[in-house]
C-alpha cells in the first residue's frame, strides 16, 4: 500500500486509520502481515525504513493464500474537492465480488471501511494533497501485474 498523508505525526494516523480499516474487513482477506513501514520526503523517491513504526507485525486475514487470490485487490476511491483521485487498494480479496463493486447497502464491512475512511481527516490525501471524499462502493478486481505474475510463474 502507498499512502499520501499530511501534517504532524501523520504516520501515527494512517496506522491506526490502517489498522481500523484492514480489522474491519479482515474477514476478507487472506493472512497478511505488514513487513515494513516506509516514508519518502516531499518529492522525494528515496523511501527510508520508519523505525520504531507499530504497525510492522500486523496482521489481518486468514484464508491461505494462492496466485489467484492474491492477484484480487478491494480498491476504495476518492476526489478531492479540486477532483484530484486518491486510491486505497489491498490485495488478497477472497469476499463476494457481486458484479466487481460492492456499495456499502451490499456489505456492512465496505459500509464501516468507508467511514472510517471518510472519518480520517488528513491521513489519505489526494494527488494535490487534499482531504479526499471517498466514494460509498469498494471496486474488486484482479490486478494486471499480479496477474502477469500468476501466468508467468
Amino acid at each position: 500500500m502507498n499512502a499520501r498523508y499530511e501534517g504532524d505525526g501523520s504516520i501515527a494516523g494512517v496506522t491506526d486509520l490502517f489498522e481500523a480499516v484492514m480489522t474491519e474487513l479482515t474477514d476478507s482477506f487472506t493472512f497478511n502481515e505488514v513487513t515494513a513501514v516506509q516514508t519518502a520526503g516531499d518529492g522525494s523517491d528515496i523511501f527510508l525504513d520508519v523505525p520504531g513504526s507499530t504497525l510492522v507485525g500486523f496482521t489481518w486475514g486468514s484464508d491461505p493464500a494462492t496466485d489467484e487470490n492474491n492477484a484480487v485487490q478491494l480498491r476504495f476511491q476518492g476526489r478531492s474537492g479540486s477532483g484530484r483521485r486518491v486510491s486505497f487498494s489491498v490485495f488478497g480479496y477472497v469476499g463476494s465480488t457481486s458484479n466487481y463493486r460492492l456499495t456499502a447497502a451490499e456489505d456492512a464491512h465496505v459500509a464501516a471501511a468507508v467511514a472510517l475512511l471518510q472519518a480520517g481527516d488528513g491521513s489519505f490525501c489526494a494527488i494535490d494533497g487534499n482531504i479526499p471524499t471517498w466514494k460509498n462502493y469498494a471496486n474488486v478486481k484482479a490486478n494486471d501485474h499480479w496477474v502477469k505474475e500468476a501466468r508467468n510463474g
